[in-house]
């Protein structure tokens, strides 16, 4: 068996971490577009204010890593009243499985 050294795994978990970050910048962005579209009357996913709420938790979690620390909502509000092929909250859902992973 082969035991990985310290400095793999810290490496490893900078590189998840790293990744979780895009991840949410990615969305922040996508957010921003979505929340432009309801305001133009062309939204679809969520309300505005479910979005500015999912933003204030994704920038929560890109400061903590931890899930002990924070245990970002938005999964509950997307899995409970978006359309269920939603691009956007797919991405979001993964976003909160990658945080699940990297934050222990």
């Amino acid at each position: 068996m082969v035991h990985k050294q310290p400095e793999q795994i810290n490496r490893a978990l900078i590189n998840r971490q790293q990744r979780l970050i895009k991840l949410i910048d990615d969305a922040l962005v996508d957010i921003k577009k979505e929340v432009d579209a309801h305001k133009k009357g062309v939204g679809i996913n969520g309300t505005i204010g479910q979005l500015e709420q999912i933003c204030i938790e994704l920038e929560k979690m890109k400061l903590v890593m931890k899930v002990n620390t924070f245990i970002p909502n938005y999964p509950r509000t997307i899995v409970d009243s978006w359309d269920f092929n939603s691009k956007l909250g797919l991405q979001l859902l993964e976003i909160a499985d990658e945080y699940n992973k990297v934050a222990k």
